[in-house]
């Protein structure tokens, strides 16, 4: 008799996914990637709740809730592979947290901002359209996205 195992396809799959982030290339600078729009700096001031934002390349970036250790509170963990190496393409040590490009949001407040980004794909989206209860979350998440290589500001 063949016994019965329980296999978790979700987490399987978040598993495959991160190594796959972390070993695959980054996506091309914003320059290459769309004539249409620039990288700024957001030290300068220049990001506003008017201003128009999007993801560098859509596919470079892969959303899963999860829970924290530490709190057991719900948060969105956002993988992505925009400050990979391409020296290290298919060499990177996934199991070296510092090797995997990863950002953490609490879920209860950010979720739907991010959801909203990401259904959105390759479309740019208004800093004041995220759907985020305080307006300086707003700007502060697409910052900290711009800071990290997945967003980018739409002149």
């Amino acid at each position: 008799m063949l016994g019965k195992e329980f296999v978790d396809l979700d987490g399987t799959c978040d598993e495959i996914s991160v190594d796959f982030m972390a070993q695959r290339l980054p996506p091309p600078t914003a320059a290459a990637a769309s004539a249409s729009s620039q990288r700024v700096s957001v030290d300068d001031g220049t990001l506003k709740l008017d201003s128009k934002v999007r993801w560098v390349d859509p596919s470079a970036v892969r959303l899963m809730v999860s829970t924290d250790p530490e709190t057991s509170e719900a948060t969105v963990v956002l993988f992505h592979s925009c400050n990979n190496d391409c020296n290290r393409h298919m060499c990177v040590d996934t199991e070296a947290d510092e090797d995997v490009g990863c950002l953490r949001f609490e879920a209860a407040t950010f979720l739907p901002a991010l959801r909203a980004l990401h259904g959105a794909g390759a479309e740019a989206v208004r800093c004041s359209d995220l759907p985020l209860v305080e307006a300086t979350d707003r700007v502060a998440l697409c910052e900290n996205l711009i800071e990290a290589g997945c967003l980018e500001l739409v002149a």
